[in-house]
């Protein structure tokens, strides 16, 4: 046990040097100290002065260290725990796993940890690897004790302990040494568990020297690195937590009901800044269609025609008004143009966000699809009610031009009212059908033939525009300017259908016609610049770059960053046109995408631009200006034929409007924030200081401070698609405006002891370009690409530039926002998002769990397609 060094020893220690001081100012000034005595006292009094500092900072460290105990005995308890249920755990893992002799196999060993295994366990597998580290010498199996003891200590102990584990699986020929033979196989078996490789090195010549360097160190003997250096490897590459992820226990997930509580005012205020765009909107749909509904009942819930339905006649009523007011805002947030107009405008700045056009759309459908089904529940009720002869009497009452004999059932439903109400019923039915992602993408309906041809876009498409004849039918039920059961109340009633149509179909249709008329215009009939298929795990990429219309360069078009465009490839199909976000920046004089083939239509067109790029024999290559760089483009003899529709704008427009950013893409979803660094990038260069001693950036028109961008993928292959791009942005970024983060998600996390050893090559091979880091800074981005230095500065996964980690496993969105939170006090942060809705959902929670109203504020957008 560590005590605190008692009062006495610092009050003695003070007190022997008052009284030395005291001496020597009485002999100094009586006269009497000879040299030699004045040099003993001087050095005594320095002595004791050195005795008092190590006493101070000793009790200082043992404060520390007490504060350090105490909270280790705090948490024994949680630790204990922790490893009593994991001991357990893996009891049960062994039981289930091993033989009836109560030893596990290699085999065996490898099913309980979930684990690729090989033939044996000398077979070059992380498994094996592990294995053989448990196993005792010239044994094949392992006892239950030594399999759960050893992952309890990795997962539980302290960091010796950990570190000590992981030493004894990189030591495998168990000489208490680690060689660099060891930890180059414990590496490459690292990539291969992980599903990698070394980027660009098929041989591991640059992994080789990688590991060598690690070893030069002048404190390594031959025979490689001690326990006490490993551990210190480990610390220094952040491997404080290794572990063996995958073994913890899982609770079941329980459903908490929350108690009621009432919000605060800040929680309500916080929540109405954030969401009053929406919530207007929300509002107006929601009041004009209750106004619509209690005009209708109040007309119908009395006469002759009430008595004899009953109150499913209002019902009915007012639910086909509801429908009325839906379909307005359904065909007008479906008008691009219109959008892209008013979004720029008061209404779009404080009242509507129309970068959620499609989930209004959406919502009103869903709205108008369950009033519809009202009305035709209502009106069947309604029928019955009107044939049945029990209401003879109230039917001649309500229906006195009818004649005298009751209608039948068949007379009911082959009324022109009936039939187009049929129509209408089976065609709304189908376009929503076909439109909802559920049932369709239902497991059981997906994989069958039907399922197959139901996902068909070109089957969304053509249901789709069913709508247009089910107006059609709109109109006519019931016939416009006629009515065919005038209430009482008014003399002059008819079928208002159409003046509710008019206006959305009006401007749905001069929508129409204006992008039929500029399909036409061979401005928006690009060249094709360039094309280049980028591999991933399992779907290709598209580069593809077109010339640049001249209303995209300026005026009211005029492409900004984040915004996305249509393109239409006439040699798959002459009417169909897809969205597709700009990855380059308005200063560049081409527009660029890239699509991935994710379906059908996408899958088509990389495959035309492959079997293009392919067939080209010694292009020709032709000079394109871009501002002050020039870049050449090799064009085959003949690429597919596009179409361009656009600029349309998006919400990642108004990145301008925060000094802090957090920009988070998800697989192809990173396209719109590309367009945005390059913007950024190319603001600052304009920005920077002429004098080459200064590059200071000028932010008075541009206030950005900071820029967080995360790339999430699932497959290594694609973290080097936009290379040619952020390493560029990233070396000549010497204010560190822009930092970029990759965070690879098919991987081990990263304190997981099987991706340990490549953290520790990843830091190793970014060390060691850090002596010409500023050097490299300074080159162009050609030169810079051109230089052929192996790993060193760069990542070993991506040879990506170092200021661009590599994170294994899922983003840790809690640790991000506290980071940026803390980071930057009081400021609004911009967090804009595309990918997955799960990574959006928790985007959103976080942003609403770390804004604080008197500190920093999160404000998130989603892209939308």
């Amino acid at each position: 046990m560590i005590r605190r060094p008692p009062r006495s020893t610092l009050s003695s220690s003070s007190a022997a040097s008052d009284v030395y001081k005291r001496q020597y100012q009485r002999r100094v000034r009586g006269g009497v100290m000879a040299s030699n005595e004045l040099e003993d006292v001087s050095a005594t009094l320095q002595q004791l002065k050195a005795e008092r500092d190590r006493l101070l900072q000793q009790e200082h460290d043992n404060a520390a260290r007490i504060v350090e105990l105490q909270n280790q005995v705090y948490g024994e308890d949680d630790q204990t725990k922790k490893a009593d249920q994991l001991r357990a755990l893996l009891t049960k893992k062994f039981n289930e796993n091993s033989g009836e002799d109560r030893l596990m196999s290699y085999d065996e060993f490898c099913t309980a940890i979930g684990m690729k295994g090989g033939k044996s366990a000398d077979d070059q597998l992380l498994s094996g690897k592990i294995f053989k580290s448990m196993k005792k010498e010239g044994d094949t199996h392992i006892d239950c004790k030594t399999f759960v003891e050893t992952l309890v200590l990795l997962n539980t102990g302290d960091f010796m302990s950990r570190a000590g584990v992981a030493f004894h699986m990189f030591d495998t020929d168990k000489n208490d040494r680690v060689s660099e033979d060891e930890f180059l196989a414990f590496l490459k078996c690292s990539l291969l568990e992980n599903r990698l490789k070394a980027k660009d090195d098929p041989d591991d010549t640059n992994l080789r020297e990688v590991v060598h360097t690690i070893f030069k160190n002048p404190e390594v003997d031959s025979q490689g690195i001690s326990l006490a250096q490993f551990s210190e490897l480990m610390d220094e590459s952040g491997l404080h937590d290794i572990q063996f992820t995958g073994l913890e226990v899982r609770s079941r997930r329980q459903r908490v009901v929350e108690a009621f509580h009432v919000p605060e005012p800040s929680e309500v205020h916080r929540f109405l800044v954030n969401n009053w765009k929406r919530i207007f909107f929300t509002v107006l749909v929601l009041t004009l269609s209750t106004w619509a509904f209690i005009y209708k009942w109040c007309e119908y819930n009395n006469g002759a025609k009430f008595e004899l339905m009953g109150y499913t006649l209002p019902l009915a009523k007012g639910a086909a008004d509801v429908m009325k007011v839906t379909c307005v805002f359904l065909m007008i947030f479906m008008c691009r143009g219109f959008i892209t107009i008013w979004r720029g405008s008061w209404i779009g700045q404080y009242l509507i966000e129309f970068d959620d056009a499609i989930l209004y759309h959406k919502s009103c459908a869903m709205l108008f699809f369950v009033a519809m089904w009202v009305h035709v529940f209502a009106h069947i009720i309604n029928v019955e009610r009107i044939i049945s002869p029990d209401n003879y009497d109230e039917w001649r009452t309500a229906y006195p031009d009818d004649g005298t004999t009751q209608p039948s059932r068949f007379d009911m439903y082959t009324s022109l009212i009936a039939i187009t109400g049929l129509i209408l019923t089976v065609g709304f039915s189908i376009v929503y059908f076909f439109a909802c992602e559920y049932p369709r993408q239902l497991k059981c309906i997906a994989t069958s033939s039907f399922g197959k041809w139901a996902n068909n876009f070109n089957v969304f498409w053509g249901t789709h525009h069913l709508v247009f004849p089910c107006f059609i039918a709109f109109i006519l039920h019931p016939l416009p300017g006629l009515c065919w059961d005038p209430c009482e109340m008014s003399d002059t009633y008819h079928g208002d259908s159409w003046q509710w149509l008019l206006l959305p179909c009006a401007i749905y249709a001069t929508e129409r016609l204006r992008r039929f008329y500029k399909s036409q215009l061979e401005d928006l009939k690009p060249e094709v610049l360039y094309a280049h298929i980028k591999r991933g795990s399992d779907k290709p990429v598209l580069q593809l770059r077109l010339t640049k219309p001249d209303t995209w360069r300026h005026g009211a078009k005029q492409a900004h960053a984040g915004m996305y465009c249509f393109i239409k490839c006439e040699g798959i199909s002459a009417y169909e046109w897809h969205p597709f976000t700009l990855t380059s920046a308005p200063h560049e004089n081409f527009v660029e995408v890239h699509v991935r083939g994710l379906g059908d239509w996408t899958d088509e067109l990389c495959r035309q631009f492959e079997e293009a790029e392919n067939s080209q024999e010694e292009p020709p290559q032709t000079e394109f200006a871009d501002g002050e760089k020039s870049w050449f483009v090799h064009k085959p003899k003949s690429f597919p034929k596009m179409a361009l529709e656009g600029p349309y704008g998006a919400p990642a427009q108004g990145y301008d409007k925060f000094k802090v950013l957090l920009l988070v893409g998800a697989g192809i979803g990173v396209t719109p924030f590309i367009s945005i660094l390059k913007d950024i990038w190319h603001k600052f260069d304009k920005r920077r200081c002429n004098n080459a001693a200064c590059g200071k950036i000028n932010q008075k028109n541009f206030p950005l401070q900071k820029a967080y961008f995360n790339f999430i993928s699932r497959d290594q292959a694609s973290m080097s698609w936009f290379k040619e791009t952020l390493v560029p942005i990233v070396v000549d970024d010497t204010e560190e405006i822009i930092e970029c983060h990759q965070h690879l998600t098919s991987a081990k996390a990263d304190e997981d002891l099987r991706s340990a050893a490549i953290k520790i090559a990843q830091r190793q091979s970014i060390n060691m370009g850090r002596d010409d880091h500023k050097i490299r800074s300074r080159m162009s981005a050609g030169d810079y690409d051109g230089k052929d230095e192996g790993f060193a500065g760069k990542d070993i996964i991506t040879g990506a530039e170092a200021n661009i980690p590599v994170h294994f496993g899922r983003p840790n969105w809690d640790k991000i926002f506290a980071y940026i939170k803390k980071k930057h006090p009081l400021e609004e942060v911009g967090v804009f998002f595309c990918g997955p809705p799960v990574i959006g959902g928790q985007l959103a929670t976080c942003s609403a769990k770390y804004t604080s109203e008197n500190d920093t504020k999160f404000f998130y957008y989603e892209e939308h397609f």
